[in-house]
């Protein structure tokens, strides 16, 4: 399906992934590994790839995947049950670029879901927050030195206070998958 889909080289290109997401090890039933072998293999670059799917804008799983698209839609937390709204993809290809694109399409799931706004699917708020992130991904080599430099300073933090932050980390900035901590 993938190697077959874009046939115009020439088109925007947006790919949306819908499914359940496990923020490092990738997708329900699809690990990271094997996610990025096959946008390698049998998708040509992205303008625009999208995880209609819970803790998907994950750093290392984003970084993993750096490669397949311009930009990355997802959410750093739980998303809600209903998922994207979709009433305004088609306006994808009228977009000037993919930043626009982007940005288009995260503040319509945003409103989706706006009690100001009177979304569609305002009722979800009380499950679970909305979030969402647009990664610009070329941006994401120079995060990653940025993040080594931390690692560097979190070596010299004594054990005691490593395993303080820790404690204060998984309490106070876990999201509503207790394994995964949101910086």
């Amino acid at each position: 399906f993938l190697k077959s889909f874009y046939k115009n080289p020439n088109s925007k290109k947006a790919l949306i992934f819908y499914s359940h997401g496990l923020g490092p090890d990738g997708l329900k039933n699809l690990s990271t590994k094997h996610f990025k072998e096959i946008l390698k293999e049998a998708v040509p670059h992205l303008n625009l790839l999208w995880f209609d799917a819970c803790f998907m804008a994950n750093m290392e799983f984003l970084y993993e995947l750096r490669k397949a698209s311009e930009f990355t839609i997802a959410s750093e937390e739980a998303e809600f049950t209903a998922g994207l709204p979709f009433q305004n993809i088609s306006l994808f290809s009228q977009m000037p670029n993919a930043r626009e694109a982007a940005l288009l399409l995260a503040r319509d799931y945003i409103d989706s879901y706006s009690y100001l706004k009177s979304g569609n699917q305002r009722n979800y708020v009380h499950v679970s927050s909305a979030t969402i992130s647009i990664i610009e991904n070329k941006k994401l080599d120079a995060f990653a030195v940025k993040l080594k430099e931390i690692a560097q300073l979190y070596k010299s933090i004594p054990e005691n206070q490593k395993i303080r932050l820790n404690r204060i980390l998984s309490s106070k900035a876990s999201m509503d998958d207790k394994t995964l901590i949101d910086l």
